[in-house]
């Protein structure tokens, strides 16, 4: 009987930690992209208020944030404004919840760019041999390790968002929410 096999084996180039903390993001990514199956173009853009949350903005989100984190912070790049103005960035306001509705696409879309990120990402860490080395922002440092795992919580925090969105979505009738 052939059986899948679930593991967080570290990415074999990289240091150690650094290896276990990515494989980690992989499977988490996985875990709730698998859950978009099937997921609309109407689901992708609709928010279920003006300005609110959308599929298609939180993905655009979980974009920039590792590629922040990972490219500008961790690797010293420069920001990548193509990709930012691609990402909407200037346009999301998260802490005053203003989100700007996303291009009408379909998912893959958006995987994609996020599957180009993540593998940007990932050649990126495989040069990152101390994961405790610090990384200074204006007013706190930061760990690389810390980086990884904020990028972790905040891709399965917001991931948990758009699966709920897409819910929501499904049954906005039943929840007397509009289009």
């Amino acid at each position: 009987m052939n059986r899948e096999l679930f593991d967080a084996a570290p990415q074999a180039a990289c240091q150690p930690d650094i290896g276990l903390l990515a494989a980690v993001l992989q499977d988490g990514t996985r875990e709730w992209r698998w859950e978009l199956e099937g997921v609309t173009e109407d689901a992708i853009v609709w928010q279920p208020f003006p300005g609110g949350h959308s599929i298609g903005a939180l993905m655009f989100h979980i974009i920039e944030a590792e590629a922040y984190w990972v490219e500008m912070v961790c690797m010293g790049l420069p920001e990548d404004r193509a990709l930012f103005e691609e990402l909407m960035s200037e346009h999301i306001k998260q802490d005053e919840i203003q989100w700007p509705t996303p291009p009408r696409k379909p998912i893959s879309y958006y995987f994609e760019l996020h599957d180009e990120v993540r593998s940007n990402m990932l050649k990126h860490i495989e040069t990152l041999q101390e994961p405790a080395a610090i990384r200074a922002r204006e007013d706190h440092d930061v760990t690389v390790r810390w980086v990884l795992g904020h990028i972790i919580q905040h891709e399965a925090y917001h991931g948990g968002q758009i699966i709920l969105l897409n819910e929501m979505f499904k049954r906005r009738e039943a929840l007397s929410v509009e289009p």
